[in-house]
């Protein structure tokens, strides 16, 4: 076992993948330990995708002990202080002491502090959440939904794939209707205020050149 101990605090994207990497990198000459309170790693980035139905619970999420096969150990726990001039860390599992520390907590959400957001809206930031909103979309039996977003990541490519789930499209209201067989996309419209669009390329003139543009001679490179 290594000399040095990487304490991971947090068992998310972050902590997981710098936990994994150290030990990838370094091997034996370190030791590394993570803490996180759940039993399984969770993956954010699919909960669109769940409460969408296109993934299950079980497929976004990993049970922690899985690290263990790449040498890293793992504290079931939650962290409730931190020592710095000690380099030691206080658990509910106990104090654990470290010569590099990762802090990779993440963040808490509270939605509840925003009026009226816990009665009438949903996010998709955890996975309890996620699945509650499921249930609201397979309740739902039509109307209006606002959507507002506050960050990058989330919400919008979640409803970038209710192409995905047509049913769920259905219910939202969001199917687009489809063009008859045969039909022709209508022809671009230029609307005042806008720049005109791109003028198309010249005919091209006797010879298969553009019109106005000399031939080339054979061998001539590229411009």
């Amino acid at each position: 076992m290594g000399d040095r101990t990487v304490l991971v605090l947090g068992g998310g994207i972050g902590g997981v993948a710098t936990a994994s990497l150290l030990k990838e990198k370094l091997g034996d000459r370190v030791r590394v330990k993570l803490v996180e309170r759940k039993k399984h790693f969770q993956f954010p980035p699919s909960f669109p995708w769940l409460m969408l139905g296109l993934r299950t619970a079980a497929a976004v999420q990993r049970d922690m002990n899985t690290l263990k096969a790449k040498g890293i150990e793992v504290v079931h726990g939650e962290v409730t202080s931190i020592d710095t001039s000690r380099k030691s860390v206080r658990t509910t599992k106990g104090d654990l002491a470290y010569d590099d520390l990762v802090v990779a907590l993440g963040a808490e959400y509270a939605p509840e502090t925003v009026p009226g957001f816990a009665e009438h809206a949903h996010h998709v930031y955890d996975l309890d959440s996620a699945l509650r909103f499921k249930q609201a979309i397979e309740a739902f039996p039509g109307g209006t939904i606002a959507v507002g977003v506050s960050t990058a990541g989330g919400v919008p490519p979640a409803f970038g794939r209710l192409d995905r789930a047509p049913s769920l499209r259905a219910r939202l209201g969001l199917c687009a209707a489809r063009r008859p067989a045969g039909s022709q996309r209508p022809p671009h419209r230029h609307r005042p205020g806008r720049h005109p669009p791109p003028a198309r390329p010249p005919a091209a003139a006797e010879g298969g050149h553009p019109a106005g543009r000399p031939a080339r001679h054979a061998g001539h490179p590229a411009a």
